[in-house]
């Protein structure tokens, strides 16, 4: 019981998942359903060492940059190191917009279309050199017309 009382305790509850549950509302919840909790996780949880099988269906299609491999020497640990790591970067340079509010955007979205059995995609885009020299109005554009990725989703950008 100390290691979920832990686990709850240390988590920000920034997104709730499918089960609309923040840890927030755990962290209040009685010591009697805290206790449930944790027997159910240990019954389903297998005991393989092995993730269950519908957290092992995502499909990651790097990209390579122009003139560049995906073979290149340090190419993917940087992104793996980014998606790992805890860092505290502004999104954007927007005043108020953390990581996180993009973090919890997509991960709604996922969300919402797992539930209805849609298929999801996240495209990652790296513009950490060219942010002064892009055109926000075209990127904004051309992510809607071209790309045809959700306007409120652009927004953020915008």
């Amino acid at each position: 019981m100390r290691e979920l009382d832990y686990s709850i305790k240390i988590k920000k509850s920034l997104c709730p998942g499918l089960d609309v549950v923040t840890y927030s509302m755990l962290k209040h919840s009685p010591t009697s359903l805290r206790s449930r909790l944790l027997h159910l996780l240990n019954v389903l949880t297998p005991t393989t060492g092995e993730p269950p099988p519908p957290l092992k269906t995502s499909l990651i299609i790097p990209f390579a940059k122009p003139n560049k491999t995906l073979d290149d020497e340090g190419r993917m640990e940087g992104i793996i190191e980014d998606i790992i790591g805890d860092k505290n970067q502004i999104y954007w340079f927007r005043r108020e917009r953390s990581t996180m509010d993009c973090v919890g955007l997509l991960t709604s979205y996922a969300y919402r279309a797992f539930s209805s059995g849609k298929i999801v995609v996240a495209i990652f885009v790296d513009i950490k050199k060219a942010y002064h020299g892009v055109g926000l109005n075209i990127l904004y554009n051309t992510c809607v017309v071209d790309a045809h990725i959700p306007y409120k989703l652009c927004n953020l950008v915008y």
